[in-house]
Order: structure tokens, then sequence, then C-alpha cells
């Protein structure tokens, strides 16, 4: 939390900054620089092992309430994997194809418990390490949690989890603690497999279900031949033409994926070191910052001052040039920020214009030259889309990076490879969305068509596209469209089913001259620049005031002044935290702002600013998982009753208009959601969750209300405007009622 960030910047500025600008080799210097930050999440992974061990052991299967002191330890000990490579953030969003990255997280999670095969890809965030059995050449994508451990009614409930050989579970799919999935398997996105499920062949849906059969080894490139259905691939015909018995699995004589598995290991172990030997290129920005100060001390101080050679341990003391000009720090910082920004948008799209672009119909290994680039694009890419948010620069970005887009469409947050991606004209993409057909599967790539969307097409939130969509279409929330639709519509959930609805007018998609530029401007510089930079500017505050109380540490108290200055970072952090991101954030978005509002409205621009606010000004406090989330909740406006709780740090999307009860369970992955976007209005809530409800992983509910006592299943999506009945589970993508929560609470 706030400690550790305090921790970092202290040492930095006091330590790690005083002797870059000392230490004769420049190069040691840089090389030293970038790859600290990388060895901190290793050393943290290393403290996560120790910490698990020593507090918990083993996970086994069992129920614990969230009161015990078994909670406890858990609770620690994903604190500290948070903080590591084995944490959240993008290196878990399910589109982080890094072998290298992969090998030594695989190494970690086998070190904490996890029985995971080195040729696996994991790109999630694995919970309950010894639950979890993963096979050779399986995939397992994010970026929902594959996790043993689950919330329901204040206990958690542990469970075995078992991915086998070549199994392949894509992105945004959901696995039960109790299912079994089967050698070969292969679970589309946007899939859930509820508990007690034995998965063999394609499985698709909310809850998952079977809609075909799949060859067991797909390690092989694939042809026309191997496009066959039936009997034939009931029997498990191999696409490689390796050797497979009759049901499709590894002959004792050939062994279907024995080379494979054995190739991305060693390859995987090869590629382990690239994450160092790449790490100075991601800060050039920092290493200009340390040149141009040595520059400057040159000129101002000369050479004189204090040469390393005359020293005889670091010293923490600054040239004159600096300790007499303190204000340097509160200019720099932002200076640094917003060039370290633009660095972070610009490298991405050299990468596409410099680097092959990847070609439909490729189907190669996973450590194949274009599919590492196809792979570092996709990554690049949707970091950069996910840092530009609601900018309206968006379109423009993707178009430099390679993607078609037409006239008068906007976006937020895209996951996509832009040289596949066409988008016609007016089209409206909602935040998450994923325009793909890239699959990872035992060991390959494969991008089997371009992602077409036509014209004056709309979309919801995070919904995933692999062929396209026609012109006019309606996607609506987590929906899975995999072929193009024979016609246009509006579509829903997954499988995706057809509905009705009214076409909207554009009127509200009109704006006045200065609203429009206010548009422009506040999303793509006051959002994207100004309040990161105002971050910064926070930092070098408290930079000058350590430097102006403590000019240097003593030999005598230099522990109690390290001490006290870190004391001071983190009050000035909280304070800015609780005077921007709260305070500031409560004056210009409320619940009391109009429940209704066009695009180009006031209200929406501060609804934009104060999103990206709050995730530059991050809460300082990780209250996740304690009794304290409850409090932090309301200081954004959230009305939350007692005893909530949820090992998610954001449960609300739109936390001034939630409304939640009593003794309410939020899962891993669950969340409510408070606003919809359509007929080109923005609406908001507010919506009520009654006391006593549950909502499994991955559950949202969206718009709508809840009674007492309900209980929405794993990955389950309500209708807008539904009122989920007292007492009852619901199930399904949209969801509707399947039992008594009593009956699902005794079954768990």
């Amino acid at each position: 939390g706030v400690l550790a960030g305090a921790f970092t910047e202290v040492v930095a500025e006091r330590f790690l900054y005083p002797w870059s600008i000392q230490y004769d080799d420049l190069g040691v210097v840089f090389v030293v620089t970038a790859l600290l930050p990388l060895i901190q999440r290793y050393i943290m992974a290393i403290f996560a092992i120790v910490l698990k061990w020593s507090l918990i052991g083993k996970y086994r299967p069992g129920t614990h309430s969230i009161y015990s002191t078994f909670y406890l330890k858990h609770w620690l000990v994903e604190q500290v994997a948070g903080k590591s490579i084995l944490g959240g953030g993008d290196t878990q969003g399910g589109w982080n194809f890094s072998i290298g990255v992969n090998f030594l997280k695989v190494l970690a999670l086998n070190m904490l418990g996890a029985k995971i095969s080195f040729s696996a890809q994991v790109t999630t965030q694995v919970t309950g390490y010894d639950l979890i059995s993963i096979g050779p050449l399986a995939s397992v994508h994010g970026p929902y949690h594959l996790t043993g451990i689950n919330y329901i009614g204040k206990r958690m409930v542990l469970g075995m989890q078992k991915i086998g050989h070549g199994a392949t579970l894509c992105h945004q799919s959901c696995v039960a603690p109790g299912a079994e999935i089967k050698e070969g398997a292969f679970v589309e996105p946007l899939t859930v497999i509820p508990p007690g499920a034995v998965v063999e062949g394609r499985w698709t849906g909310v809850p998952g279900r079977r809609i075909g059969a799949m060859p067991v080894d797909r390690t092989g490139p694939r042809s026309e031949s191997d496009a066959v259905d039936g009997e034939d691939l009931e029997k498990g015909i191999s696409n490689g033409g390796s050797s497979s018995d009759s049901n499709g699995r590894c002959s004792s004589s050939g062994g279907c994926h024995g080379d494979a598995h054995t190739r991305m290991v060693w390859i995987g172990a090869l590629f382990a070191f690239l994450p160092f030997l790449l790490a100075p290129l991601g800060y050039g920005v920092a290493f200009l910052g340390i040149w141009l100060s040595r520059q400057a001390i040159q000129y101002f101080d000369g050479t004189g001052w204090k040469p390393q050679a005359e020293q005889e341990m670091l010293s923490d003391d600054l040239p004159p040039i600096f300790m007499n000009n303190l204000w340097v720090f509160m200019v720099v910082m932002p200076l640094f920020t917003i060039l370290n920004e633009i660095w972070s948008l610009l490298a991405p799209v050299i990468a596409c214009k410099v680097l092959p672009t990847a070609p439909v119909g490729m189907d190669l290994p996973l450590f194949h030259p274009r599919a590492l680039i196809a792979a570092m694009k996709i990554g690049m890419v949707t970091r950069a889309s996910n840092n530009l948010g609601d900018a309206s620069i968006q379109a423009w970005y993707l178009r430099r990076c390679g993607a078609k887009i037409g006239k008068g469409s906007s976006m937020s947050e895209q996951t996509m490879l832009p040289e596949t991606v066409e988008i016609g004209e007016n089209v409206f993409f909602a935040s998450g969305n994923t325009l793909t057909s890239m699959e990872v599967d035992q060991g390959r790539m494969r991008i089997s068509s371009r992602t077409v969307i036509g014209s004056n097409s709309f979309f919801g939130n995070e919904n995933h596209v692999s062929e396209g969509v026609l012109p006019g279409t309606f996607v609506g929330l987590r929906t899975w469209v995999p072929k193009m639709p024979g016609s246009a519509g509006s579509l829903f959930g997954n499988p995706a089913m057809k509905f009705g609805r009214p076409s909207a007018s554009g009127d509200s998609m009109d704006g006045t001259r200065f609203q429009k530029f206010w548009y422009h401007f506040s999303t793509s510089v006051v959002d994207l620049f100004f309040w990161k930079a105002l971050h910064s500017f926070e930092t070098g505050i408290a930079m000058t005031l350590g430097r102006l109380i403590w000019p240097e540490y003593s030999d005598t108290w230099w522990g109690l002044q390290f001490v006290a200055e870190l004391a001071l970072f983190a009050g000035i952090g909280i304070l800015g935290w609780w005077l921007v991101s709260v305070r500031f954030c409560r004056c210009i978005y409320h619940d009391k702002v109009p429940l209704e509002n066009p695009f180009y409205s006031s209200v929406i621009m501060r609804w934009f600013n104060a999103n990206k606010i709050r995730k530059v000004f991050k809460p300082p406090f990780h209250t996740e998982g304690t009794m304290w989330h409850a409090t932090m909740m309301r200081a954004f406006g959230t009305q939350v009753g007692k005893r909530f709780f949820s090992p998610n740090q954001d449960v609300m999307i739109d936390p001034i208009f939630g409304r939640v009860g009593d003794d309410v369970t939020i899962d891993y992955d669950a969340q409510v959601r408070q606003h919809s976007f359509e007929d080109n209005l923005l609406k908001w809530g507010p919506n009520y969750i009654g006391s006593g409800t549950s909502i499994l992983q991955g559950g949202m509910v969206a718009m709508s209300d809840c009674g007492q006592s309900v209980a929405l299943l794993r990955g389950a999506v309500t209708w807008k405007g539904q009122a989920l009945e007292p007492g009852l589970a619901y199930d399904g993508a949209p969801c509707v009622a399947v039992m008594s929560s009593e009956e699902l609470h005794n079954s768990m």
C-alpha cells in the first residue's frame, strides 16, 4: 500500500538517485536503474513463497469462515504475492504471451505448491496454489482468476481444479472448483464451467455446455482436411500427423504432445532471461533524467563534486545546484512524467510500423518470430489503449498502430491486434471489448480471420468478437460472437441471443463547438497528462520537504531519519489521494447529477475526469478482503451496509450510485455496474443489492436490483432493469432463476 510506495520513493530519492549521478560508469547506472524495479517484483515472489509455507503450509479442500485465522493467513500471502510477478495488472490480462515471463511465473507458482507444467501458458492470476493442477501445453488465459478459492455467504470454499494436457481456457473464461478440464478440451471465451463438470471437446456458454468435439492433439498446423466433424472428431483425429490412439490420446509409441512440450520447456527457460535484457528499453526517460542531471552538475558545480573514488560508502548528498534549487524537483517530476507518457504511447506505434505484420491465417509455434512479434504488438497496443481510456484520440491512435477505422467511430480501452482489425464509420465501443480471432492453443498462435466491424454498430462492455459483425449491429454486454452473423440485429450474452430494441436517434450526439472542443481537450490532454503530472508533483513536494528537513542523513540517526521521511512521503501521498481522488471527485461527480446525459454534456466530461483521477490517485490502503473495505467504499460515495466482504478492490462501477445492504459477499472478478450507454445517452442508477446477497466469481449485476438473499452464479449477467427476486439463485447470460439460494448454499 502507501508504505510500500513511500519506501520505494525514499530509497530512490535518498540512495539510488545520488548514486546514479555520482558513479563513473554511466552504462552500469543505466542497467542497474532499469533492472531494480523488475528484480523487486521477483524478490516479492520469493517473500510470498516463504510466507505461504510458513503461515499456511498446503491449501486443502474445505470450508473456512472469512473471520478465521486461516483466512487472515491467506490474505497476508495474497497481499505479498500481489506485489510480485504473480500479482494483478496488465501481466494477468489474458494477452501477455511472454514466454520468458511465463516460465518464471510458472516456476514461482510451482514453488508455492501448484502443479503446473513448464510448457503451459498461464496468463491469469492464480490463487489457492496447492489446489491447482495444469498439464503440459495447456493454456489458461485471464483476466479472470484461476482460483481454487471462492467466497459465498461469508465463507471461503476451497476445491481442486485440474486442467488437463493440452486443454485451453480462452479469454475471460471461468472454471469452478471441482470441475475437471480433460485432455485437449477447448473452452471458448466468456464461458463458465460449473462445479463438478467434466469437460471434453469444445464448450461454450454461461453455464458452459458441450457444443462439439475437438481433436485432442492440435500441436501441428491446421489444414482444410482437419476441418471435419461428427464421428471423425469424436475419435480424436489429430491435426499434425502425430501418433494417437483410437481415443485421440497420446500413444505410448510416439506421444502426440511430447516433442512440442519439450520444445516449449527449453525455449521458455532460454527466454527467461529476455525480460531482464529488454527492461532497459522501458526506462529511456528515466535514464535521460539521470544523464541530464550529470550534465547539469558538471556544468554548474564542476567535476570536483564528491568524486566516487573518494567516498568510503554511498552518500545521500546532492550537489549544490540541486540543494540550492530544491523547487526543481516539483518542476522536473511532472515534466518527466509527461515525457514518459508520450514515450509509452509512441513505442507501440513504432513497433507496429517497423515490425512485420501478422498475416491472416497464421498458424505458428508461440516461439516463432512472427508469433512473438504478434504477441508483443497485441500486448503493447492493449496497454496503450487502456492507458488512453476515454480519450478522444483513441481511434486516431489505433489508426497509427495499423487498424483501419472509419470516420466518426469512437472507443475506449480495446484489445486488438491492429493490423487485423477493420472498423466502419460511426461505430461506438464502450470499454473492455476484445476484437481479435487470435488463439493461443497447445503452444501455437493462430489468427484465423480479420475482424471486420460494420458501420453504425454499437458495442457495450466486455464483448469478444472474432470474425466481426454486420453494419447496424447492437452488441450488448459480455457477448461472445465467434462467427460473422448472417444478419444485423441486437445480440446479448453467451451463447449470443437476438432481441428486438427500438432504433436510437442521433440527436444526443450533437454538441456545440465548445462542447466538442472541451471533449477533445479534457479527455486527450487533461485526463491523459494533467492528472499524472499532478500526482508526480505531489512526489516532488515530498522530495523537496524531505531535503529541506534532512539535507543529509547523519551517521548516528540515519535510521530514524529514514523512518521519519518514510512517514512524510506516506502522509503526503494519503493527503493527495484524499484531496483529489475523494474530495475533488465528489465535488465534480456525485449522485445529484441528472440520471440521463447526452454524450457531450459537462456531466459526462466530469465523469471521464473522475474515472481517470481514481486510476491515477489510487487508494493508499489495500482494504479489499478486510473489515475496512466498506469504509473505503463509503469514502467514494457508495452506501454500504454492515459486514460487507469482497476480495476485489474495485467492486462498484460508478460507486456514487451503489446501494448495498448488510452481509453482502462479492467474489473474485464480480462487479456491480451502475450505468449504461444506449440511445446516445449515458444513463445511471442507483441500483440496490439486497442484504444477504452473494455474487459469485465473474458475476455482474448490470443496472439491476437484487432482493434479499439473492445469489448470482459464476459469470452470470443481468438484463438492464431486471429485478432479481429474494431468495433465488440466478444463472446464465442473460440470467434466469434456476434454484433457491438456500439450495445453492447447501450444495457448496
